[in-house]
């Protein structure tokens, strides 16, 4: 298990709380929503991922299948408990529950049924479209990423470092260029198709914002920096706060969406000084409860998609005059309950299932 970093645990809370707040627009219309670009923080997540996924393919620490294996797996504890609650929670929406009726309890087969792709995280794995059940809708991000990285890390893994120092950047370049400026695509596309193929945007986005994490990967062991960064901790720790406040700052802007290409390498610099962990944030993080944050921003991750889904039922049946307020507050707190549920229940049962493994293997 990889040591934590608390500036990047803390970071990925912020991430996901912006996820949060940027679906809670549909709840009411309001002039006022906030972080109406909240999606571009889903690319931050796919450069972080790339930095550990690189790392451990230049180390050499586990072979492609191997490591496919142990990520596709370690999505499992936190995605079963979120998916059952989000099918429950449709079952319910679609009136399907409690089941008064044998055409209720077919229709309920029918949807479980539906339901395996999503469940099995392959939506977008396949590279491929095909009819959902839209469950909990979260998947095409799980399974873009496990794209993307079956894609990339067999790569890193046969050439080592020439695909981190010298493709990775021209294919992060060349994917969120064709993105942003010729297929008048953003990153507010999750699984829609590519013109005129069956590969969905979700798995071009991973491979781009991996790419990226690749090169910062080979950046940070290279150490060129470092000396520098060790003379200049505190200017380097200002020039980090800064460009994640202009990150964060677009995040909640109108700007036109274009501007994400200029954006996204704000983020990659202020990654970079986070990750080399040569600045004061790291030692300001480095702390228990950014630790837990950090672990709490999955499961609030997962199970945003369906506690929104809830919160526009009880808008329409029993709360029609709610403010955005009241109605992001009321639907940040179901998310927040439903994933510290999750923590609760999820984290001591892997954990009686990895003692009895253990046990088993003495």
């Amino acid at each position: 298990m990889r040591k934590r970093i608390g500036n990047i645990d803390f970071l990925k809370f912020l991430l996901a709380a912006v996820i949060i707040l940027f679906h809670a627009r549909v709840l009411v219309s309001s002039p006022h929503a906030l972080f109406i670009r909240g999606y571009f923080a889903v690319d931050i997540f796919f450069l972080i991922s790339g930095y550990f996924m690189a790392k451990t393919a230049l180390a050499r620490r586990k072979e492609p299948l191997a490591y496919l294996k142990e990520k596709y797996l370690g999505f499992f504890p936190y995605h079963t408990f979120c998916f059952i609650l989000a099918f429950f929670c449709v079952a319910y929406l679609k009136g399907l529950l409690p089941p008064g009726s044998f055409a209720n309890l077919r229709d309920l087969a029918s949807l479980a049924i539906a339901a395996v792709p999503e469940f099995l995280i392959l939506p977008s794995a396949t590279g491929l479209q095909y009819k959902l059940a839209n469950i909990n809708g979260i998947e095409w991000y799980l399974s873009s990423m496990l794209m993307g990285m079956f894609i990339l890390y067999p790569i890193i893994y046969k050439v080592g470092k020439k695909y981190c120092e010298y493709w990775s950047i021209p294919v992060f370049t060349a994917i969120s260029g064709y993105m942003f400026l010729y297929n008048k695509a953003t990153y507010n596309g999750t699984i829609n198709p590519i013109a005129n193929t069956p590969i969905n945007i979700g798995v071009i986005r991973a491979i781009a914002g991996l790419s990226a994490g690749a090169f910062l990967c080979a950046a940070i062991e290279r150490k060129a920096f470092f000396p520098f960064l060790k003379r200049h901790k505190t200017l380097a720790t200002a020039a980090e706060l800064f460009c994640w406040l202009l990150t964060f700052a677009y995040l909640n802007s109108s700007a036109p969406t274009k501007t994400e290409f200029a954006v996204i390498y704000f983020a990659i610099a202020a990654s970079f000084l986070s990750l080399s962990q040569e600045t004061h944030t790291a030692a300001w993080f480095d702390n228990r409860v950014s630790a837990f944050l950090g672990k709490f921003s999955f499961p609030l991750f997962l199970n945003q998609s369906w506690t929104r889904k809830l919160m526009i039922r009880l808008l329409k049946d029993r709360f029609p005059g709610w403010s955005y307020a009241q109605a992001t507050i009321c639907f940040i707190g179901i998310t927040v309950v439903a994933s510290l549920a999750c923590i609760w229940i999820m984290d001591p049962l892997m954990k009686w299932i990895r003692a009895k493994r253990q046990a088993a293997q003495a």
